[in-house]
C-alpha cells in the first residue's frame, strides 16, 4: 500500500523545483534555445553638388553627421530592422551659400542597409546691378565677367540677366561708351565677390565729352577785335594766329562764331568763315577770321626801344596835328598803334624825368589810307637817386601816479598801410625814419588807469624828405580803479559763464562794449577800468533773468567797487 503522505510530499517538491527552474530561466542572460534579437543596419546615401562648407545632416532628430565632400555618407549609429528613419538637413552649407535637398530621406528599415538617401546641393545665385547717372547719349553697353553684356538706355537702376553664384566674383566694365553726344562712363564699385544677396551698389557715372571751338585769325593789325560764340562766350583776339574759345561744347551741340567787336586803330572789318556747325567728337579748328583794313583811315605804329636803369613800365605819346588829337600809351620796350585819318602828324613821346629821348622827341608821320606809318623812338634812362627818408619824432609827457614804464608808437602809411612801430618811455622821446608821405600816428598800450590827452585822435601827419615832423602826446595817470563783479545764479539750464559788458558803444556799424570780461555763473571777476561813471551789463541767455540789469556805477581811483548780480534761470 502506497503511503499517500509521502507521495503528496514528492509532488509538492517537484512543483517547487519547476518554479525555481522557471525563475532561473527567466533571470538568465542566455536566450532560450532557438531565439535571436532584432538585427540593426546602416543608414546612408550620397551627396552631390556640394561646394560650400558646414553641411550637417541629421536623422531621427538626433544623430548628426558632418559632410565635407560629395560622395557617399553613412550615419554612425545603425538603425534596428523595422524601425523608421527620417533624414533631414540640419545646417545648410556656406562659403558659398547653398541649399541642399533630401530625396528618399524617410522610410522603414527592411532587413538591409539603406544607401538610397540622396542629398542634392545647389549654390545660391544673385543678380549683379546698380545705378546709372548722367547718361544722355545712346549706345552704352555694360559687361559683367567678360561676357554678360547689357545695353543701357536710360538713367536709373540696372541688373545683368545672368546671375552669379554666391562666392563667385563679378567684374563690371564698360564695353561700349555712349555717343550722340559722346560720353565717358566710369564704373564705381564694379568688382568684388557675391555674398548672400544681390549686388546693387555698382555705380555708373557718365559725363558728356566736350571739345573746344577755335580756328585762325589772319590780316589783323588793329586792336579791339572780340569774337563771340553762341551769343555769349566772348574772346578778345590781339594777334594773328590760332584762337580757341574758353567754353568747350559737347558733341551734338551747335557752335556759332561771330565778330562781336570789329578792330580799331586802325579800323578793320573781319569776316568769319566756317563759323557755324555741329560739334562732332573732336575739337573744331576750321573757323577762319579774315580781317581787312577799312579804306577811310591809316595807322601810325609807334615803337620804343629803351635802355639804362630804373626804366619805367611805359610812356605816353601824343599824335599832334589836324583835329582830332590822337594819343596812347606804349611799353618802354614795345609797340602801339593808333588809327588816324589821312594827313601829316607830329608824334611826341612823353618820358619820365630820369629818361631822355636820344633821337628827336617829335617825329613827323604821313598817314595814307589803308597804310601803316612807322615812328620809332630811342630812349635812355638813368638811375633815379634815392629819396632821403623823413623823421617822425614823438615826445610823451606823463603825469600822475601808477604810470607804466613806456608805450608803443604806431605809425601807418595812409597810402599802402605800411606799419612802423617803436617803443617810447612814459616820459621821453623816440624817432622813426619813414619814407616821405602822410601817416597816422598813435600812442598804443596806454593802460586803463591812464588818459591820453591832446594828439591821441590819430591825426594825419605829413613827413617830408630829410625833414623832421615833431609830435607830442600828453598822458595823465592815476591809481587803478577796480570793478569787482559777482554773479549768483539759481535754477536749471544755467550757462557756465556770462559776459560782463562795460559802456556799450556804437561804432557806426554795430554796437559793442568798450570793455568786457567773463565771469562764472556763480563766481566773481575783477576788471581795472578808468575812474568815473560806467554802465555795466551782465549778458545772460534768453532763459535767464537778472534785475536790475544794466547797472550804473561810479569807480574811484585806487579803490575797488563791488557790483553783484542775482540771476534766475528757467
Amino acid at each position: 500500500m502506497v503511503d499517500r503522505v509521502a507521495v503528496g510530499q514528492k509532488f509538492r517538491l517537484a512543483g517547487v523545483g519547476l518554479v525555481v527552474a522557471g525563475l532561473a530561466l527567466a533571470c538568465s542572460d542566455t536566450p532560450p534555445t532557438g531565439t535571436s534579437p532584432n538585427p540593426a543596419y546602416t543608414l546612408g546615401g550620397s551627396v552631390s553638388g556640394l561646394a560650400g562648407s558646414g553641411l550637417v545632416l541629421r536623422y531621427n532628430g538626433g544623430d548628426d553627421l558632418f559632410v565635407t565632400a560629395n560622395g557617399s555618407f553613412t550615419f554612425a549609429t545603425p538603425v534596428s530592422d523595422g524601425a523608421a528613419f527620417d533624414v533631414t538637413v540640419r545646417i545648410q552649407p556656406s562659403d558659398p551659400a547653398q541649399t541642399c535637398v533630401v530625396t528618399g530621406g524617410s522610410g522603414t528599415m527592411a532587413s538591409a542597409n539603406v544607401t538610397s538617401v540622396a542629398i542634392a546641393c545647389v549654390t545660391h545665385a544673385h543678380t549683379v546691378g546698380g545705378m546709372v547717372s548722367g547718361l544722355v547719349g545712346s549706345g552704352l553697353v555694360l559687361r559683367d565677367n567678360g561676357g554678360d553684356d547689357l545695353g543701357v538706355t536710360a538713367n536709373g537702376s540696372f541688373a545683368f540677366a545672368t546671375r552669379v553664384s554666391s562666392g563667385a566674383g563679378f567684374n563690371v566694365t564698360v564695353v561700349s561708351q555712349p555717343t550722340g553726344p559722346s560720353q565717358a562712363c566710369a564704373v564705381v564699385n564694379g568688382s568684388g565677390t557675391v555674398a548672400t544677396s544681390n549686388i546693387t551698389n555698382v555705380v555708373i557715372v557718365c559725363t558728356t565729352s566736350t571739345f573746344t571751338v577755335g580756328g585762325t585769325v589772319m590780316g589783323l593789325i588793329g586792336a579791339g577785335l572780340v569774337l563771340r560764340n553762341n551769343g555769349g562766350d566772348d574772346l578778345a583776339v590781339t594777334a594773328n594766329g590760332s584762337f580757341v574759345f574758353t567754353t568747350p561744347l559737347s558733341t551734338g551741340a551747335v557752335f556759332d562764331v561771330t565778330v562781336f567787336t570789329q578792330p580799331t586803330i586802325p579800323p578793320q572789318t573781319c569776316v568769319v568763315t566756317n563759323g557755324r556747325g555741329t560739334m562732332a567728337a573732336a575739337n573744331v579748328t576750321i573757323v577762319a577770321v579774315t580781317c581787312v583794313t577799312n579804306a577811310s583811315s591809316g595807322t601810325i605804329r609807334v615803337t620804343v626801344a629803351t635802355t639804362g636803369t630804373d626804366v619805367p613800365l611805359n610812356f605816353s605819346f601824343d599824335v599832334e596835328g589836324s583835329f582830332p588829337l590822337y594819343s596812347g600809351s606804349v611799353f618802354t620796350n614795345g609797340t602801339a598803334m593808333v588809327a588816324a585819318a589821312p594827313g601829316t602828324y607830329g608824334v611826341a613821346l612823353q618820358v619820365s624825368t630820369n629818361c631822355q629821348v636820344t633821337n628827336s622827341n617829335l617825329v613827323s608821320a604821313a598817314v595814307a589810307v589803308g597804310a601803316v606809318t612807322d615812328v620809332a623812338f630811342s630812349v635812355t634812362c638813368a638811375a633815379v637817386p634815392p629819396v632821403p627818408p623823413g623823421t617822425i619824432q614823438v615826445t610823451v609827457v606823463t603825469t600822475g601816479t601808477d604810470a607804466p614804464a613806456g608805450y608803443t608808437i604806431h605809425t601807418t602809411d595812409t597810402w599802402d598801410y605800411t606799419w612802423y612801430n617803436t617803443s617810447i618811455p612814459s616820459n621821453g622821446t623816440a624817432s622813426l625814419l619813414v619814407p616821405p608821405g602822410s601817416y597816422w600816428v598813435s600812442l598804443r598800450q596806454v593802460p586803463l588807469n591812464c588818459t591820453l590827452q591832446g594828439n591821441g585822435g590819430n591825426p594825419i601827419w605829413t613827413v617830408a624828405s630829410g625833414a623832421t615832423t615833431s609830435i607830442t602826446f600828453s598822458v595823465t595817470c592815476e591809481p587803478p580803479a577796480t570793478l569787482r563783479v559777482t554773479a549768483a545764479t539759481t535754477g536749471p539750464n544755467a550757462p557756465a559763464t556770462y559776459t560782463v559788458g562795460v559802456d556799450s558803444t556804437n561804432s557806426g556799424y554795430s554796437w559793442y562794449y568798450k570793455y568786457s570780461t567773463d565771469v562764472s555763473s556763480n563766481g566773481a571777476v575783477s576788471k581795472i577800468l578808468p575812474s568815473g561813471g560806467h554802465t555795466v551789463k551782465l549778458v545772460v541767455p534768453l532763459n535767464c533773468f537778472a534785475d536790475p540789469n544794466p547797472v550804473s556805477v561810479t569807480l574811484t581811483a585806487g579803490a575797488t567797487t563791488d557790483l553783484a548780480f542775482t540771476v534766475v534761470c528757467y
